[in-house]
Formats: structure tokens, C-alpha cells, sequence
């Protein structure tokens, strides 16, 4: 039996376009070296965590990156590549999940109603049904859920956790609980934010930039990734 620890981060709301459920699962054992190399890979710049949509848009530690010379930005486009290859030696699998919510709203209503009404929940039901299909997991093995302990955002994750469980027992027997830590400190959800990003960009038809290549990068980096466009 092998229990994976799957970091996950979700992206968008039901009066957003699109929900993200975007994460990676590994062994503690990896994933604690992984954070030992990402943090590493930040250290000489000063920068202690990664949030998306500061690196994306030079706020928080990663001003120092903004300004008129060119080399500046180059610098942090490299660091943030820098720290995307880190998927082609660390997680075990991704996972990927996009709900177009125009396609979900226009659903009947009793298919709606199977997801209560939310494309989150939508998300996250699709999200935990990929995860215990996968073909490198074994039956026995389990898997404990971490998310951002932000208050709106973990709330909202405990209680999708718990309406799964009642709804889907036998699956959510493959699950040994859900924590909530901060993602300051813990370096795969700054991981998740990454994903969640380059797959909203994706979504929403973003013009090509930095994020088209990381996109490629996911895609192609993990055999096993699952990125699915779920009621579309």
C-alpha cells in the first residue's frame, strides 16, 4: 500500500467562465524533496514562496523583476521556467479538470442537479473519480487531499470533501482525509497555483505568451497527466 499526498488548487467561481481543479499527487518522501529543490531554485533572488499571479504580473517579492530593461523580465521568465521543469522529475501524475460554467449552466437541470447546482463540486467530483482510476495506482493504495487553508477556499473544499463522501462512499473510501495547511510554507500547493494558472489562461483563450509554453510543458512532461474538459 502506497498513500499519496495530492496538492490541489482550484481556480474561478460559478460567475467566472471557467473552474480550474488543477493539482499533482506524489509519495511525502518526493514531494519533500521536491520542495527542498523548488525553494532552492528561488533562494538566490530572495524569494521565499510562488504565487501565480504575482510572478505573472511582477507584485509581491517578484517586483524586483519589473522595470524598462528587458533583461529583468527575461530573468524571471527563466525562473519561472526554471521551476516548471521540476515536473519532469517530481510529481508522480497531474490532474486537470475545466468546467466551461456557460456549458454547465446550460445543462438540464436534473444533470445539474447531480453536481447540487455547482461546477466546482463538478470539478471536484471528476477530479477524485481520475484520481483513484489511474492505472499506476494500485487498488490499495490511498491518498490524503491538501489544500490552501485560505478561510473562503478551504471551507468550500471541506464541504465538497464531505458531500463526495456521502454521495460516492466506495470511492471516497480511497481517501484517508483532507488537511488544510498554508501554502506559504508548503511549496507542491505553490505547484497547483502554477497549474491552475497556465489552465485558466488556456481556457479563457489568452493570447500566446510564457504561459503557452509552460502549458506545452504539462502536457508533455508527465505521460500518465490527465487534463480534461469536462461538460464541454
Amino acid at each position: 500500500m502506497t498513500y499519496f499526498n495530492v496538492a490541489f488548487d482550484e481556480s474561478g467561481k460559478a460567475n467566472d467562465s471557467h473552474v480550474i481543479f488543477a493539482g499533482f499527487f506524489d509519495t511525502d518522501v518526493r514531494w519533500s524533496e521536491f520542495g527542498r529543490e523548488w525553494k532552492a531554485r528561488m533562494r538566490p533572488y530572495g524569494i521565499d514562496y510562488f504565487h501565480a499571479k504575482e510572478a505573472f504580473t511582477f507584485g509581491g517579492q517578484w517586483a524586483q523583476f519589473r522595470g524598462r530593461d528587458p533583461a529583468k523580465e527575461h530573468q524571471r521568465d527563466n525562473l519561472i521556467r526554471s521551476l516548471a521543469d521540476l515536473i519532469l522529475d517530481f510529481p508522480k501524475e497531474a490532474l486537470g479538470q475545466i468546467i466551461d460554467n456557460a456549458a454547465f449552466r446550460a445543462l438540464p437541470s436534473h444533470k445539474r442537479a447531480l453536481f447540487r447546482n455547482d461546477p466546482f463540486y463538478a470539478a471536484f467530483d471528476a477530479a477524485m473519480k481520475s484520481l483513484v482510476s489511474r492505472v499506476s495506482v494500485e487498488p490499495e493504495d490511498l491518498f490524503y487531499l491538501i489544500c490552501d487553508d485560505s478561510e473562503d477556499y478551504s471551507s468550500d473544499c471541506l464541504d465538497m470533501y464531505r458531500r463526495f463522501s456521502r454521495n460516492e462512499p466506495t470511492i471516497a473510501s480511497r481517501f484517508a482525509g483532507i488537511c488544510f495547511v498554508d501554502d506559504l510554507s508548503y511549496a507542491p500547493l505553490q505547484l497547483a497555483d502554477l497549474y491552475a494558472y497556465v489552465l485558466r489562461r488556456k481556457a479563457v483563450g489568452a493570447g500566446e505568451g510564457l504561459w503557452t509554453e509552460l502549458y506545452e510543458k504539462y502536457c508533455a512532461g508527465i505521460p500518465e497527466s490527465s487534463i480534461d474538459d469536462i461538460l464541454i
